[in-house]
């Protein structure tokens, strides 16, 4: 039987906390817009001088993701939904329902229409997008939005469209955000974060065997994207899939599963990159990541079935890759204490139940809005922490769960954590407060 603690350890070293492991496998989720991506990243140790600091798309559940530029092939081929009743109604509401198996040809129509109004190479935010967009295509893809007052180009259909056009976001400010398209010029990988954002390492391909890596914390980068299906834009990937069991390796649908790889093989791989950042999972966690159905989740995650094994963790079912059983088995020490950001890949592909076993603590870190940062201790979440800024002076206050030592606050990694958020935030200092 694997423990708790194998499996918290395997994660940490699985997000890039304890060794270099490529969190950009996953993505990893901005919200807001250009700010939690970079910060996630930044703690990770990712620098600037990398190859490919990536790119930011809307991807999965359609929300704000930064990627490696060479997996949107990938990404474009495995979220093209053809039936909207694949996802779930919480993500979409009636709109995917209605529209049935009629939803990827109408992904395709308002990506087509995008790549055409986006052909000038002028950037342009969501307004001025959807604005040139709406008028191009049938009505009923476009309902009447109560809250704008206006007809426009219904908001999941208008972000998993962005995506199909190869559009990537450029972010000017914490509320004024521009899509353009990706082009292939390798210096092109801004990741619209103001070339902040490092990528991750410099070569972090996981194949068969695991996990492969080098230089420093996080793993790989490249350079590629992809139109994704409906004809014209973007550099497709290179062709096809299937082969190794590991996520990102050379052998498996990694980055050129794009649509000429094929949607089964891109599916099957994103399975295999979920499974290895957050295993040991089941198909509900798949379709909580996702946002579909649970009948979907189900036949995507058959497609990844032979690369996958079970265990039992404390009494429950799980599964893994395969390949990655000896990883979790044997993980690396858990490492030092950490301050993460909020929204960090550690907690967003995160089974919650599991990872804060405790209601209260739960609710304290997912909140119903603007989610804290989170403190680790032993591999343990032990308390939430939030930013206040006063003239130059950051201050962030942790309220604890528990468990935590009188001088905590006093670890390297502690002040090194909190550095690097305060020059995240453009700080002259920082300060952390334990709330009473």
């Amino acid at each position: 039987m694997i423990t708790r603690a194998q499996v918290l350890a395997y994660r940490a070293a699985a997000g890039g906390l304890s060794g270099p492991r490529s969190v950009l496998l996953t993505g990893v989720q901005d919200h807001p817009v250009g700010a939690s991506a970079r910060l996630a990243l930044a703690l990770r140790g990712a620098s600037v001088a990398a190859p490919d600091r990536g790119v930011l798309v809307h991807s999965v559940r359609a929300a704000m993701h930064v990627h490696r530029s060479d997996d949107l092939g990938l990404l474009a081929a495995a979220l093209r939904i053809d039936d909207g009743a694949e996802l779930a109604k919480q993500a979409i509401g009636p709109f995917g329902a209605a529209l049935g198996t009629g939803f990827g040809a109408a992904v395709d129509t308002v990506a087509a229409v995008m790549r055409d109004v986006m052909a000038d190479g002028v950037a342009r935010t969501k307004g001025e997008l959807s604005g040139a967009v709406t008028p191009r295509v049938d009505r009923r893809l476009a309902p009447w939005c109560q809250g704008c007052g206006v007809h426009h180009v219904q908001d999941a259909l208008f972000r998993y469209a962005t995506l199909q056009a190869a559009l990537v976001i450029d972010v000017e400010s914490p509320k004024v955000f521009r899509f353009r398209v990706l082009t292939a010029d390798p210096d092109d990988a801004r990741a619209g974060l103001g070339g902040a954002v490092g990528a991750v390492g410099a070569a972090g391909a996981v194949g068969a065997a695991g996990v492969a890596g080098s230089g420093g914390a996080g793993g790989s980068a490249g350079s590629d994207g992809s139109a994704g299906s409906g004809g014209s834009a973007g550099a497709a990937g290179s062709g096809g899939a299937g082969g190794s069991a590991g996520p990102g390796g050379s052998g498996g649908a990694g980055g050129s599963a794009g649509p000429g790889g094929g949607t089964d093989a891109a599916r099957a791989e994103l399975v295999r990159r979920f499974v290895h950042a957050a295993g040991p999972v089941r198909p509900a966690h798949l379709a909580t990541w996702l946002s579909l159905a649970p009948a979907a989740a189900k036949r995507w995650w058959s497609l990844a079935g032979p690369d996958l094994t079970d265990v039992e963790v404390d009494g429950r079912r799980g599964w893994v890759l395969a390949a990655d059983l000896s990883l979790l088995e044997a993980p690396p020490e858990p490492g030092e204490p950490r301050l993460l950001g909020p929204y960090d890949p550690l907690t967003e592909l995160a089974d919650r139940d599991f990872l804060l076993p405790d209601p209260a603590a739960r609710r304290q870190v997912w909140a119903a809005t603007a989610n804290p940062g989170i403190v680790l201790w032993d591999g343990e979440i032990v308390g939430t922490w939030r930013r206040r800024a006063t003239r130059g002076r950051l201050t962030l206050t942790v309220s604890p769960f528990g468990g935590l030592p009188p001088t905590w606050a006093d670890h390297p990694a502690i002040a090194a954590d909190a550095d690097v958020i305060r020059r995240y935030f453009d700080a002259e200092e920082v300060l952390i407060d334990t709330a009473n």
